[in-house]
């Protein structure tokens, strides 16, 4: 996405509230709440919000930089935040739709973005192209990863499931 406001002020109002309440971060996983490099934009006290990956420059190619992270952290996140997924679903994850799309290639552009030296979290984002229309526009996903452990503290992306 070129513009987080242009993103962000295409949603529908409960989608842009859904949307800024995946950004939120407990303070303890963000790291200093008053360190401006943590917060972008907003303290509160239900967490911190770091800024909108959408909005970010400085995006790293670079491997070596990702946060080690496995299987259990995905699958932690995925079944403990609100969403589609069930223990059944997650049981079978080699037939669902993001796992044959990475291995088929679709998954393209992955990047790093630490967010700030003193920030606890950092973001990965890619671009993926559509399984069944490959001429449309890639999807945009990003997540939101804890930097030592690799925990999934948030994920978005740009396609209808959100």
């Amino acid at each position: 996405m070129s513009s987080s406001n242009s993103y962000i002020s295409s949603l529908e109002p409960n989608d842009r509230t859904r949307y800024f309440e995946k950004l939120m971060v407990s303070v303890e996983d963000a790291g200093d709440s008053s360190n401006p490099e943590v917060t972008g934009s907003a303290v509160t006290g239900d967490g911190v919000r770091p800024p909108d990956p959408y909005s970010l420059t400085g995006w790293k190619d670079d491997l070596s930089l990702w946060p080690d992270t496995d299987y259990g952290c995905i699958y932690t996140y995925l079944i403990e935040a609100p969403g589609p997924f069930n223990g059944e679903a997650m049981k079978a994850y080699k037939s669902l739709e993001a796992y044959n799309l990475f291995i088929s290639g679709h998954v393209r552009e992955c990047r790093y973005h630490p967010i700030g030296k003193n920030v606890k979290v950092c973001f990965l984002k890619a671009k993926v192209v559509p399984g069944q229309r490959v001429t449309e526009t890639p999807h945009n996903p990003w997540v939101c990863l804890t930097k030592k452990e690799g925990y999934v503290m948030a994920a978005h992306c740009t396609c209808m499931a959100g």
